[in-house]
């Protein structure tokens, strides 16, 4: 029996990349699945792929959504009531980089459609999917973040600003549902070989700045953290449904995420793994 036998996931942008190896690693740990994106043809090939590996009598279906359309989340929800009946995980994995450049170069459709993507999108989803957890009283919600979401990216304007925004988004929904069993976190996954990276080493120094674009050929080069690491801290999430873990952001690279009950426990933690402000207590001389 695998971590997550009996439960039921929903996995966004699950066609590929990090998305995909999510799916993978949620299946793995034996959880029914259902996965979405945008691009038919890869989702028919994602999903099964994904059945080959499962075991006899789990469940994976996929179901094409664009999270950012209103109509297809709520129809992507009620598949869900209807073939995932054990739904109780949700990560809101699918996203973009949006427009590249000075803020006052970019298009603004394009600067608009990011931030609906990454933004207004995973609103969609929790708006949606929080009515069906509540009704089993126990839920993880699990957002990808991103660097963007902690300091400013330059020539990343919509991807920056939108990834803060998504996870202050889910620290509020964290706080409005504490009590009621249902658990909301981010991650952060680090740097990984997707499509993203690609369109930033094509951007160029001069679109997303020359220091973020030697990192990215640095990583190119050297070693992009595997988006397994990130699956695994999904799966980490999901199985500790009910220790107490909710409104954090969390580094699948960085932080001792297999601790978090006790770091976040100590006294004066209360601020870990989230986006505060740190206050300096001493004025300087």
């Amino acid at each position: 029996m695998g971590q997550l036998s009996g439960r039921g996931a929903v996995v966004t942008g699950a066609s590929r990349g990090l998305g995909r190896a999510i799916a993978t690693a949620l299946v793995d740990a034996g959880a029914d699945l259902m996965i979405c994106a945008r691009t038919a043809a890869e989702l028919d090939v994602a999903r099964d792929d994904l059945a080959a590996r499962a075991a006899e009598g789990q469940r994976v279906s996929s179901r094409r959504c664009d999270i950012a359309d209103e109509r297809q989340v709520e129809a992507l929800f009620e598949a869900v009531a209807d073939e995932l009946p054990n739904f109780d995980i949700l990560v809101s994995n699918a996203g973009g980089l949006g427009p590249l450049g000075p803020v006052t170069t970019n298009d603004i459709a394009q600067w608009r459609a990011a931030v609906e993507q990454n933004l207004l999108g995973p609103f969609l989803l929790v708006h949606a999917a929080v009515p069906l957890m509540s009704a089993r009283g126990r839920g993880s919600i699990i957002q990808i973040s991103g660097g963007g979401a902690t300091k400013p990216l330059f020539g990343q304007s919509a991807y920056a600003a939108s990834k803060a925004g998504v996870v202050r988004l889910m620290e509020n929904l964290a706080i409005e549902l504490a009590g009621s069993g249902i658990e909301v976190n981010c991650i952060a996954p680090g740097m990984l070989d997707t499509r993203l990276l690609d369109q930033v080493l094509e951007a160029g120094p001069d679109l997303v700045g020359g220091a973020f674009h030697r990192t990215a050929q640095e990583a190119r080069a050297s070693g992009t953290t595997p988006p397994e690491q990130a699956a695994r801290l999904v799966v980490h999430l999901a199985a500790s449904l009910g220790w107490g873990v909710s409104g954090r952001l969390v580094s699948a690279v960085w932080d001792d995420w297999e601790h978090l009950p006790e770091l976040i426990g100590q006294p004066g933690a209360k601020d870990l793994y989230t986006l505060r402000r740190v206050d300096q207590v001493t004025p300087p001389s």
